[in-house]
């Protein structure tokens, strides 16, 4: 993720802060808001330049002075000082945040962003975003001086008046400026243009555009088999709509327009197939996980029951091309979502985890079955002539992984970036990619250990017979952070060094990370295990009579 993203997501989310108590806007949703029926003041599209394929709309001066977030205060109240330090203006002042996405301008790149900040007094061009200053160059625009970013990633800024600040990469922001002056109409901009400003946010994305972005996408990275018609909603929708009041009567409105009416039956199908799925593995965990006695006890049960009820909540209803969940939110839910945030996200983290470590296990399965074929684990990499490493054990597990035809395309004697096999790197299979993972594409952060007593120390695979530790007690892979993650068939692993153990390992997940041992099992090894523990795991020969929390 460049600066510039980093930059615009940081600052809506500064801008909305009390907002943060619905991640509605984090959901990308359709034109539902077209077709309110409530009246305001229409939207200002004119910086929606044509090509744009998403567009949100926040007015936090709105939802910052609601009954609901004043009862925040005590806690947003040191954000707030953070926020105008950083911004360069009070939150309060911000009337309006329009965030505009585009497609990549090269194939390969990062989504074009800009941004429209609406102010409700004036503020010096100079004093607005100070610490973007050394960053940027002096340029002008139509022969005014504005803050041109010196690099790609970061963000230019202008101001055309002193109540409206814009930024974004730079062509981005250029074409916002001249589309202002000669307005180009596209499809967002004919969408939000129906739309009024009666919402507290409201957030548009055009799918039908992305079609070929998301299939690539999907087939890189397919959801697990339970949720494989997942993959067919791309395909059926066309735009995807939200809105969301939190400042009056609260609620929120997510909408799906769909090809024709054939494909919202599909969509509809798919989702409600969905939707009971995850409450069924919900009732499941908590019939597994009781909450416990006394009115903590109470409170978790409650707030589980009301997740159940959520899902049947937002159950779409269908007419004709179009889906919709509409759902009236009573005072003080906006509180109750922030509380069960934490839930939420504890459940995605969950999933990920769960995903992660059955890729390791079938990584795991695949190294077995190359133990069993060939009598020993895979090598770390295999060796040139000249010695020299060439490529990744994880190339050599291929043919065990049902990817033999990819397995075959590479020149095994060439190392992995010469001109041939580079061009491979791009169709690393998904069993590679950490779903945790916020590494550049292409590269895994599953590696085996590399150093003395490990698996991967010598130059050639080690046998079974030869692991006296024991398979249960000898770790195969490691799962590393994003900072240790490598080019997937590069010979280049996870370097254990016994002054320190744990070096670039721990924050895969929160609390530990996964390790898979030799005899295919995959364990959660959780932040703060004995480092002697750890040490001994990970030697294949070293004598120590140790297991995990667990074993027999």
């Amino acid at each position: 993720m460049s600066a510039m993203h980093k930059a615009v997501i940081g600052w809506t989310l500064m801008l909305a802060m009390a907002t943060a108590a619905s991640p509605l806007y984090a959901q990308a949703a359709g034109d539902a808001a077209a077709t309110t029926g409530q009246t305001g003041g229409k939207l200002d599209v004119a910086y929606v330049v044509p090509e744009a394929v998403f567009g949100a709309v926040i007015f936090p001066t709105r939802v910052l002075k609601s009954p609901m977030v004043q009862q925040m205060r005590p806690m947003l109240g040191p954000m707030m000082l953070q926020a105008k330090e950083q911004l360069g203006f009070d939150p309060l002042d911000v009337e309006q945040v329009m965030v505009i996405v585009s497609l990549p301008s090269q194939p390969g790149g990062e989504p074009d962003v800009g941004m429209v900040v609406r102010l409700s007094k004036a503020y010096e061009a100079n004093k607005v975003l100070p610490k973007l200053t050394e960053k940027a160059a002096e340029g002008t625009i139509d022969g005014k001086a504005y803050r041109q970013a010196k690099t790609a990633s970061d963000p230019s800024v202008y101001m055309p008046d002193d109540r409206t600040v814009l930024l974004g990469h730079d062509p981005m922001l250029r074409g916002m400026v001249a589309n202002r002056t000669a307005p180009v109409a596209g499809r967002l901009s004919g969408v939000f243009g129906r739309c009024d400003d009666s919402n507290d946010a409201l957030a548009i994305l055009l799918v039908e555009p992305l079609r070929p972005m998301l299939k690539a996408q999907i087939e890189k990275n397919p959801p697990p088999p339970p949720m494989a018609d997942a993959a067919k909603l791309p395909e059926l929708i066309d735009t995807l709509g939200l809105k969301a009041n939190v400042s009056r009567a609260g609620g929120l409105a997510l909408s799906a327009r769909c090809r024709d009416e054939a494909s919202a039956q599909e969509a509809e199908r798919i989702i409600n197939d969905l939707l009971a799925m995850a409450k069924e593995n919900m009732t499941r965990e908590m019939a597994a996980k009781p909450a416990g006695a006394g009115p903590g006890g109470a409170m978790v049960q409650q707030m589980q029951q009301q997740m159940l009820r959520a899902v049947d909540a937002f159950r779409p209803v269908r007419k004709g091309s179009r889906l919709e969940v509409v759902q009236e939110l009573p005072p003080g839910a906006g509180m109750a979502v922030a509380m069960a945030l934490p839930a939420i996200q504890a459940a995605r983290e969950a999933a990920r985890r769960a995903q992660s470590m059955n890729n390791m296990k079938q990584l795991v399965l695949g190294m077995l079955n190359h133990e069993s074929a060939k009598k020993a684990f895979p090598a770390q990499a295999n060796l040139g002539a000249d010695g020299k490493p060439l490529l990744s054990w994880r190339v050599h597990i291929l043919p065990f992984l049902e990817q033999e035809a990819l397995y075959k395309e590479f020149h095994l004697d060439e190392p992995w970036d010469s001109d041939h096999n580079k061009k491979l790197v791009e169709r690393m299979p998904a069993v590679f990619r950490n779903p945790s993972s916020g590494a550049p594409p292409n590269t895994t952060t599953y590696l085996m250990p590399v150093g003395p007593g490990t698996i991967g120390e010598g130059k050639e695979g080690v046998a079974i017979t030869k692991i006296s530790d024991g398979t249960s007690n000898t770790v195969l892979l490691v799962e590393a952070n994003d900072d240790r993650a490598v080019v997937w068939t590069k010979p280049d692993d996870w370097q254990y060094t016994p002054d320190q153990p744990f070096a670039g390992l721990g924050g895969a997940h929160p609390g530990g990370f996964s390790a898979a041992l030799c005899d295919g099992s995959v364990r959660f090894i959780a932040a703060g295990i004995d480092p002697n523990i750890w040490k001994a795991l990970l030697t294949v020969a070293g004598g120590e009579a140790v297991k995990l929390p667990g074993q027999n």
